[in-house]
C-alpha cells in the first residue's frame, strides 16, 4: 500500500550529468539546500561538461516504468518536476504512469530541448511527446529558444514571450513560465507566467554571472515550493529568489563554468520552517 508522508518529498525525473552541473544530480543539491525530501527516476545517462554534450543514453521505458510504480508503491510525491527526457519513448512513459494516477500531485515540466553548448536533444517525435505530457503538468518552464520551438514564434522581448506563454498555456492547459534569461530586456530578467488566460511579469535584476543549470535549478526549487503547499505565484517568487542566491553563491568545478555548490555556502536561502 502506498503512503503518503507528512513530509514532503519531489520526485524528480529526468537524466544525470556526471559533473552534477545539471539534471538529476543538480536537483539533489538543490533538494538538499531547501530541506526537501526526494526520490530520483532515471530516464537518461548523459555524458557531459560545462563545454559540451557528448552523449545521450535512454533507458528502455520498461525500466522507467519500473522506478516510477516502485517510488510510488512506496510513498506519495507531494510534487514531481521532469527534466531531460532522453527520447519520445522514455517521455511517452512517463506520461502513462502520470495519466494513470487517481490523484496526481502538481508536477513541473522543463522541457529541455538543447544544451548549451548547441546539442539538441528534441526532433519532432520528442516534441509531440512533450505536447502530450503537458497535458498533464501544472507548470511547463521553458526558456526563450524552447518557447519559440514549442509554438513556431518569435520569441525576442518581453511582449512575444507573454504571447507566447499564453499560446503555450492555451494549447497545454497548464499554466506555463517563459525564462527570460535570453530576452532583449536590458539588465533586467524578466519571466512570464501564463495562467487562466491571464499574464503575470516576473522582473529583477539581471546578474552578470554564466552559470550552469538555472533551469535546472528554477524547476527543482519551483517543484519544492509546490510540494510544500505554495500556490503557483509565491511558488514561482520563491524559486526566483532561490535562483538568484544559488546563483550568486556557484563556484566553478575544475575548469567548467560556475555551477550550484554542493558544499556549505552562504547566500542560499534556509528551508522554511
Amino acid at each position: 500500500m502506498t503512503v503518503r508522508w507528512k513530509t514532503p518529498l519531489v520526485c524528480s525525473v529526468g537524466s544525470t550529468d556526471p559533473t552534477a552541473g545539471a539534471g538529476l544530480f543538480a536537483d539533489a543539491a538543490v533538494f538538499g539546500r531547501l530541506g526537501v525530501p526526494a526520490a530520483y527516476v532515471v530516464a537518461g545517462v548523459t555524458a557531459q561538461n560545462s563545454a559540451a554534450v557528448s552523449a545521450v543514453h535512454a533507458l528502455p521505458a520498461r525500466a522507467i516504468l519500473g522506478q516510477l510504480r516502485d517510488v510510488w508503491h512506496q510513498v506519495t510525491p507531494s510534487a514531481v518536476r521532469i527534466g531531460l527526457m532522453p527520447d519520445a519513448q522514455a517521455t511517452a512513459a512517463v506520461t502513462r504512469f502520470l495519466a494513470s494516477l487517481r490523484s496526481r500531485p502538481p508536477v513541473v515540466v522543463d522541457p529541455v530541448m538543447a544544451s548549451t553548448s548547441g546539442r539538441r536533444f528534441a526532433g519532432h517525435a520528442e516534441i509531440t511527446a512533450l505536447a502530450r505530457l503537458f497535458g498533464l503538468a501544472t507548470i511547463v518552464t521553458p526558456n526563450v529558444p524552447e518557447a519559440a520551438a514549442l509554438t513556431g514564434l518569435r520569441v525576442r522581448t518581453v511582449d512575444e514571450a507573454e504571447r507566447a506563454a499564453l499560446a503555450l498555456a492555451s494549447s497545454s492547459k497548464c499554466a506555463v513560465l517563459v525564462t527570460g534569461g535570453h530576452l532583449r530586456s536590458g539588465d533586467r530578467i524578466v519571466d512570464v507566467l501564463a495562467f487562466d488566460g491571464k499574464a503575470t511579469r516576473f522582473a529583477s535584476r539581471r546578474l552578470a554571472r554564466d552559470v550552469r543549470g538555472t533551469g535546472c535549478i528554477l524547476a527543482s526549487a519551483l517543484a519544492a515550493a509546490l510540494a510544500r503547499g505554495d500556490t503557483l505565484e509565491p511558488a514561482i517568487r520563491r524559486a526566483r529568489s532561490f535562483v538568484r542566491a544559488a546563483m550568486t553563491s556557484a563556484r566553478p568545478v575544475g575548469r567548467g563554468r560556475p555551477q550550484l555548490w554542493t558544499g556549505r555556502a552562504t547566500g542560499v536561502p534556509a528551508p522554511r520552517a
